[in-house]
């Protein structure tokens, strides 16, 4: 097993806490914070999918095709920087530790200020190979949110780490709003791609600000502390090189077609990824904050709990990813055809075939989970390493040859994205093996039903029109939806939801006995 480092002689602050977490009362916390995730996520994506459809009503779909290219490569210079400071207050047994926090603090506010830079230095060769003027003055404004970033309170970190998870989302909430606000404040004023570009900005400011306003526990200074750094780094040189990877898995295809293809296109696809990638931001949420914490706290017990609760965990949370994924993909043509105007329609399609990369996607939180809880940055490394090389490869392939296989180009090279998904899944899985983790036979059998049931979607989905003139795209994904996700969410009831929501009885009850 990987043991997780520590800081010599490093002790908790008392202000913030034993550094050693009593580890009772979990069932009620594991819950309450799933609780938050999926109920608040679902309120934000709810709220961003009704901005974007505000939006989209204001602004031209070409204009989505430049902000597309414009966030693709703002996430490459995040992403490219990535030292891990995040998991590492997340997992570390000094993660408690004011000097700790204060380092790693310090690092985040220079990686911010660096990133900014790098902005500035990308805008000109961006704006050349792209032939998008607009990305010449996009991106060192809206390069500033790295700034933003960076001085963003560590205590957030220190929250979920305990799966306090509440005012992490209130603060998410609070940005998402006003930027929300401002992006459709520009567009009533000026129609143009500024308008997608300012409000992230705006609300990174505002949240930023909140964050050190409303966890008034954390009080950060500049400090740099030799040892805490020690440990950041060592941490983060297996982080910054998987961030490296997960970025050419995740955005590679994005940025392949933004050379191949014309904005408007693009755009679709930009629109149709952003509503998808946003109604599964729940399950990616409970990994980050959930999971990987509750793992660490079995971790720290011994590996027989370890890996009780990752097999717990598995149970109740791979069916819930099948649910969301499936109906995610099976309504999009469903969504985009009611509420988004006739050349928009097309983003219902592009959708759907999405879901399947975003199954083997939040699929790998799986091991990735596993084994951050356990400090193995290294396993997760190779397992993007593996989903990158791959992706990279199969969606030009994909592209290229989509069309003569029958699929299409776009199609063909969205198929390639999710199978350098696939990649990453099969390399997680062993890596994670090999640490004593037995995660594959679960991934496995699930993936199978997965693919099973979106076959057997799409077909119905193209069969229904075929029969009745009355099975138009709007009632052919409904009805697809609704037959074949039924079963699916009784199960998802009984295994999760009705166990989740006794929990939470149960943690109130001694408060309200007599």
């Amino acid at each position: 097993m990987i043991q997780t480092p520590r800081v010599e002689g490093a002790t908790a602050d008392p202000a913030l806490g034993s550094s050693a977490e009593a580890e009772v009362d979990l069932a009620p916390r594991v819950a309450g914070a799933s609780a938050w995730a999926f109920g608040a996520m679902g309120g934000i994506h709810a709220l961003k999918a009704g901005s974007q459809i505000v939006l989209a009503y204001l602004l031209a779909r070409e204009y989505w095709g430049v902000i597309a290219i414009l966030q693709v490569l703002l996430t490459a210079v995040e992403m490219l920087s990535d030292v891990g400071i995040r998991g590492a207050v997340v997992y570390h047994r000094a993660g408690t530790s004011r000097s700790f926090l204060n380092t790693a603090w310090t690092a985040q506010i220079a990686r911010g200020v660096i990133l900014w830079l790098a902005c500035c230095a990308l805008a000109w060769p961006a704006a050349w190979y792209y032939e998008r003027p607009l990305l010449l003055v996009l991106l060192p404004v809206c390069g500033l949110e790295s700034v933003n970033n960076g001085l963003l309170s560590v205590g957030v970190y220190s929250r979920q780490r305990t799966m306090r998870v509440g005012m992490p989302i209130v603060l998410d909430w609070i940005g998402l709003g006003v930027s929300i606000a401002a992006s459709i404040a520009w567009a009533l004023v000026d129609p143009s791609p500024w308008a997608l570009a300012i409000g992230p900005l705006v609300g990174g400011v505002v949240k930023t600000t909140a964050s050190h306003v409303l966890i008034p526990e954390v009080r950060l200074r500049l400090q740099w502390d030799r040892d805490a750094a020690r440990d950041l780094i060592h941490f983060g040189k297996w982080i910054y090189a998987g961030t490296v990877a997960a970025f050419v898995a995740q955005q590679f295809l994005t940025l392949y077609l933004g050379k191949m293809v014309v904005d408007s296109i693009l755009g679709l696809y930009w629109v149709a990824w952003g509503f998808s990638v946003q109604a599964t931001k729940p399950l990616t949420l409970i990994s980050n904050q959930v999971l990987i914490p509750l793992f660490a706290q079995g971790g720290r017990l011994g590996p027989r709990e370890h890996q009780a609760r990752i097999e717990g965990a598995m149970h109740r949370y791979l069916p819930a990813c099948l649910l969301i994924v499936l109906g995610v993909a099976f309504v999009c043509p469903a969504f985009f055809h009611l509420l988004y105007r006739e050349e928009y329609h097309e983003a219902g399609n592009i959708g759907r075939w999405i879901g399947v990369v975003l199954w083997f996607m939040i699929l790998q939180h799986v091991p990735r989970s596993a084994m951050l809880s356990l400090g193995d940055s290294r396993g997760t490394c190779l397992m993007m390493v593996a989903n990158g090389a791959v992706t990279v490869a199969s969606c030009i392939a994909g592209y290229l040859f989509g069309a003569g296989l029958g699929v299409g180009a776009l199609r063909g090279a969205i198929l390639g994205n999710a199978l350098g998904n696939v990649a990453g899944c099969v390399a997680g899985a062993a890596s994670a093996h090999r640490t004593g983790m037995k995660v594959g036979g679960p991934m496995t059998r699930y993936s199978a039903a997965f693919l099973a049931l979106f076959a057997l979607g799409v077909w119905l989905d193209g069969l229904l029109p075929r029969l009745h003139a009355a099975f138009t795209p709007v009632v052919s994904s409904v009805l697809v939806t609704a037959v074949l996700l039924a079963p699916l969410a009784l199960v998802v009831w009984r295994r999760t939801i009705r166990i989740a929501l006794a929990q939470r009885r149960a943690a109130k009850a001694p408060a309200t006995a007599p």
